[in-house]
């Protein structure tokens, strides 16, 4: 898989501003992808998700309380942004209080996996054309399944059928 991406290493973009003198609550300098609004999207070409497969999504954001419009989000596309493309949304939360330099992570179940090399776009979405968030870095990773294991005891021979609900 590839590791953390910093989201400022797009290789193309349409709308966003590349913030170059960003800070977290920690007083940590960053670089980000800033000035996001609605329909906005950045493109990053050609990740290797070798054989493995990506099952969640991951990002450090910051979302203003008082600047963000309602239900902000992020789209995760594969190759291109055609609605049959879409693999995942990842839904912001905002918080009273909160401000540009109060990044946080939010994580996503993929409704698709990814594996092998794909150009990857994320389009920023909110209500209105209002700031949607501050991206700091993303990454993709497997979904931690914990195996299940099953002991049947006292059967007799025959065929028989095990129903699990989860």
């Amino acid at each position: 898989f590839p590791t953390r991406r910093s989201s400022d290493l797009w290789s193309d973009q349409n709308g966003v501003a590349l913030d170059k003198n960003s800070t977290d609550d920690d007083g940590v300098a960053l670089q980000n992808v800033g000035g996001t609004h609605n329909g906005e999207w950045t493109k990053y070409q050609e990740i290797d998700f070798g054989n493995g497969t990506a099952t969640e999504f991951t990002a450090r954001y910051a979302a203003a309380y008082n600047s963000v419009g309602g239900n902000p989000k992020l789209e995760i596309y594969v190759d291109s942004m055609d609605s049959a493309n879409l693999v995942g949304t990842l839904n912001l939360e905002k918080r009273t209080g909160e401000t540009w330099h109060s990044y946080k992570l939010g994580t996503a179940v993929l409704d698709k996996t990814i594996t092998g090399k794909h150009d990857i776009y994320i389009k920023y979405v909110v209500d209105g054309n209002q700031n949607v968030c501050n991206l700091d870095w993303f990454r993709f990773s497997a979904q931690n399944v914990n195996p299940l294991t099953l002991n049947f005891e006292n059967l007799t021979a025959g065929t028989h059928s095990v129903s699990v609900k989860m």
